[in-house]
């Protein structure tokens, strides 16, 4: 055997143990991981499709997506229908903080909001109200924030939406460096010297 063709083969078994070892993580995130909706990420989606409902060509999409999300009778309180957006979304940006459980089907979500018109650079600050019915999170209303520090979203002071535990990192390290000795010990094993025969 040529060193090429070894050096072929060393490579093929390598490739293949990378997406086995791909394969795996994704086995364990799909066992692990959860496909419920985080409270925030439903209360960020309504505020984008409030947003939208301003944008050009949006409209029926954007009214869905609020209904699917929350209470469109709302819609009004983030965004004044008199204001002419030209066409482009409502807010210039917006960013959701870390909810709060008042009860297990009550969440409350601070809401930071920019807006393009009148005047970019203008914010507000909200807070949602969402209702967990059969299992599904909805926003039903919308207030002015209030002085509860943990009512801020992040750039205000507020908490980190999500942490990763640190024993997540820790599985992480380890798993790369079982990887990477899983790769280093097939190429020491299938290396051109041992497929030569050379001492």
């Amino acid at each position: 055997m040529t060193v090429d063709s070894a050096f072929r083969q060393t490579y093929r078994k390598v490739l293949l143990a990378v997406m086995i070892a791909f394969v795996l993580i994704g086995g364990l995130i799909g066992a692990f991981g959860t496909r419920k909706a985080r409270v925030e990420g439903i209360a960020e989606r309504w505020a984008t499709a409030v947003s939208d409902t301003t944008r050009k060509g949006m409209l029926s999409d954007a009214r869905t997506r609020v209904k699917d999300h929350g209470d469109p009778l709302l819609v009004g309180v983030l965004v004044d229908p008199s204001v002419d957006h030209h066409h482009k979304g409502a807010f210039a940006s917006l960013e959701v903080g870390k909810a709060t459980r008042p009860s297990a089907d009550v969440a409350l979500v601070p809401l930071k909001v920019e807006y393009r018109e009148p005047k970019e650079g203008t914010t507000a600050r909200r807070v949602l109200t969402l209702d967990r019915t059969n299992g599904t999170w909805r926003v039903v209303a919308v207030a002015d924030a209030t002085a509860d520090p943990s009512l801020s979203v992040p750039s205000d002071g507020g908490p980190a939406v999500t942490r990763a535990p640190i024993t997540l990192y820790a599985g992480t390290l380890a798993l790369g460096a079982l990887i990477s000795l899983g790769c280093a010990s097939l190429i020491r094993a299938a290396g051109p010297e041992q497929s030569l025969g050379i001492a």
